[in-house]
């Protein structure tokens, strides 16, 4: 994505779901951040991870659901981070159309 961006849109970080989970690091998410932050193609020392708790019979959302963490070099830990929504009309960046087979081969 970086290169068909043009060097303006770069990776930084992941999200996933834990069913019927809490929204907290486990250990192999813990051990994935960790690894991609040493990752020389990368180029991230600090990589981003939400998790979004999931439950299929609960269709509220809840602000414990979803949390942002930061990965910290210094402490080898995965830090809580404040996440912000932000609407679509406040949006400052315009949406890269970006063909996925492409950045993805």
């Amino acid at each position: 994505m970086q290169n068909a961006s043009q060097r303006r849109y770069r990776y930084i970080g992941s999200w996933h779901t834990h069913p019927f989970g809490r929204a907290r690091p486990s250990r192999s998410d813990i051990a994935a951040v960790r690894a991609i932050s040493r990752e020389p193609q990368v180029l991230l020392r600090r990589p981003l991870l939400m998790i979004l708790a999931t439950r299929p019979s609960r269709r509220t959302y809840r602000e414990r659901n979803v949390r942002m963490f930061m990965w910290n070099p210094d402490l080898s830990a995965l830090i809580a981070v404040d996440l912000q929504a932000v609407r679509e009309d406040e949006r400052q960046y315009p949406v890269l159309a970006v063909d996925w087979d492409t950045v993805v081969a």
